[in-house]
């Protein structure tokens, strides 16, 4: 049978009214592939135990800012929230999945979901809290290369990529302390973490959805599916 992958969603506000969306992007790089996929809403109880009756995975995609409040640091001024049941739903979805011992796909906002959850810690805002010369907030070259990260051996990405690769950059957050047990998979050469490995979760801060163009980065949803096949 097809895998059934869940997909978190996201909101924001168009013309004064409160909307949920899913980036086609996500779309697009499981279209690709032979599986299915479910996008998922919060619900006022954070609930999401009937996933397990037809879901092999989880996609944790990009978003806004998770509240510092989950990792014990004063809210930064430059934070944009989300919604706190968005919040609420990212971190119910990854115990859920982790518990079951699912495979998980954090992509940015995703990668610093799953590394709170696991008592990680976050950079806030690298342009006024880490010391660089790279500018990791390239909105203007959303799919395009950026710069570039050094990958670990023996791991998810290097698999694909080898020892090193370009990747585009959209955020302004970043890792700080690693989650206990995940292995730092990627770093920038400014040593922002980049990607990150434990069991069947892997996870990047760059995303991959955007270079499609270049089939190497569409092997990582192959991987991550290959992941829910063999659970």
């Amino acid at each position: 049978m097809k895998p059934t992958i869940a997909i978190t969603i996201r909101n924001s506000y168009f013309e004064d009214t409160l909307k949920y969306h899913c980036n086609q992007a996500y779309i697009n790089a499981l279209d690709k592939l032979d599986c299915n996929y479910v996008i998922i809403a919060p619900n006022s109880n954070h609930d999401y135990s009937y996933l397990l009756d037809f879901c092999d995975g989880l996609l944790i995609n990009g978003g806004d800012d998770i509240d510092s409040i989950y990792f014990n640091q004063p809210l930064h001024k430059t934070a944009t929230l989300v919604s706190a049941s968005i919040d609420e739903m990212d971190f119910a979805l990854v115990k859920l999945f982790s518990d079951n011992k699912l495979p998980i796909l954090g992509i940015c906002r995703g990668l610093q979901i799953i590394n709170v959850f696991f008592k990680g810690t976050l950079i806030q805002d690298i342009p006024s809290q880490y010391q660089t010369d790279i500018n990791h907030s390239r909105n203007d070259l959303k799919d395009q290369f950026a710069h570039q990260i050094d990958i670990a051996p023996n791991t998810f990405l290097s698999r694909i990529f080898g020892t090193t690769t370009n990747i585009n950059s959209i955020h302004h957050q970043a890792i700080k302390d690693v989650a206990n047990n995940f292995k730092i998979v990627a770093t920038s050469t400014d040593d922002i973490v980049e990607a990150i490995e434990k069991d069947n979760i892997i996870a990047v801060q760059f995303h991959p959805e955007l270079l499609l163009q270049d089939e190497r980065f569409h092997q990582i949803f192959v991987y991550f599916i290959d992941l829910c096949n063999k659970k």
